[in-house]
């Protein structure tokens, strides 16, 4: 590849590679506790207390035989990774503990050119790494910037896990502590991302629901200012649009607007967008999808729909907001009747805020 794309297509999966346990399986030296060396500790003795004594010594002798081969392989990968010229990633980090998990990781990225599928390897040098990273996934991005909720932690939901953000320009690595659990569920399965001037300082957003609708919570945490490296509520007012008695509004995508504005989109219903983040008083609007395009929320007992299979929306480098819709998708047709479904796009204006449809194309004709 002659030189970086500028733009690529993002598997959200990401993939762990630890390559503590790649060195131990080259060495040949077990992954697993010796149960038979266990158990043959135990045989001959009658006596159950002596016998449950042995077998207590025996597990931690495996423990300890375990960890050393642990240190063993790791200190192979140090030796390897001095030989190798110095890293140039730029690790940040202000709290203790994740920043001993921050020096233990390496985040590999794999490019690849349109229409080939781009991913994330993480890379794991550490035997005390957290135990529990399965579910690390792209949480969000914003140009250079790009999120990893790392972990089974997502926001509302306590777990292990944290934030990990990536600037692609910078090569900079920061790791980022979860929100406190004070109850309530996220909006959506993204944290919303705005990157601003400089290119390298970003706000990240997590809006969660709280019981006592329309009130609901907004975190922020901003990289660069007076309030930088820790998270900020606010208490917001989400509009009567987004809270109905009978649906409650889910984020699809998000994406950012202009240099404070930050939107969350409901692919069934509409946006909910603030126009500045960063207010004392963040204000929410509800702007509907084009008229036709509102879905009815199916009962909450079927089970909501996947709308990103057959919708998208987006905010181009133009700053003008895209939708694009397959009619026809939702509804029970043979995959073979093509001349029902059409694909449609439309763009929104914001003074006045009206959609206008811009193609529509007849999926049986291309």
């Amino acid at each position: 590849m002659d030189s970086d794309p500028a733009m690529v297509l993002l598997n959200r999966s990401v993939l762990l590679v630890n390559e503590v346990t790649d060195v131990m399986k080259e060495k040949g030296w077990s992954l697993e506790l010796d149960e038979k060396a266990i158990s043959d500790a135990c045989d001959g003795i009658t006596d159950w207390q002596e016998k449950e004594k042995a077998r207590q010594k025996a597990i931690r002798a495996e423990i300890k035989r375990f960890r050393a081969n642990q240190d063993a392989a790791e200190a192979i990968l140090r030796k390897s990774k001095a030989s190798m010229p110095p890293s140039t990633v730029t690790k940040f980090c202000t709290d203790t503990d994740l920043r001993k998990v921050l020096d233990g990781i390496e985040l590999d990225p794999q490019v690849h050119d349109i229409p080939g599928l781009s991913f994330f390897r993480l890379r794991l040098s550490s035997a005390r790494h957290p135990p529990d990273l399965q579910g690390t996934s792209v949480a969000g991005a914003d140009h250079n910037i790009l999120v990893f909720y790392v972990g089974p932690y997502r926001p509302g939901f306590p777990a292990p896990g944290f934030y990990l953000v990536y600037d692609a320009w910078a090569n900079s690595l920061s790791a980022i502590h979860q929100l406190p659990y004070l109850g309530g569920g996220s909006i959506g399965s993204e944290v919303a991302v705005l990157r601003h001037a400089p290119a390298s300082d970003y706000i990240l957003a997590e809006l969660l629901l709280t019981g006592e609708l329309p009130k609901a919570s907004l975190w922020t945490w901003c990289s660069s200012g007076p309030s930088a490296r820790q998270w900020i509520h606010k208490t917001v007012i989400l509009p009567p649009e987004v809270c109905t008695p009978t649906y409650i509004f889910h984020a699809d995508t998000t994406f950012s607007l202009g240099k404070f504005a930050l939107c969350w989109v409901d692919l069934l219903v509409g946006i909910l967008m603030t126009c500045d983040t960063l207010a004392p008083e963040p204000v929410f609007q509800f702007i509907p999808l084009p008229e036709g395009c509102y879905m009815e929320p199916p009962d909450p007992q079927d089970g909501r729909q996947v709308p990103q299979e057959y919708r998208s929306m987006c905010c181009g480098n133009d700053g003008i907001i895209r939708f694009i819709s397959i009619d026809g998708y939702h509804q029970d047709l043979s995959i073979n009747d093509m001349r029902n479904m059409f694909l449609r796009t439309w763009s929104l204006t914001l003074n006045p805020k009206e959609w206008k449809q811009e193609a529509a194309l007849c999926i049986g004709d291309l």
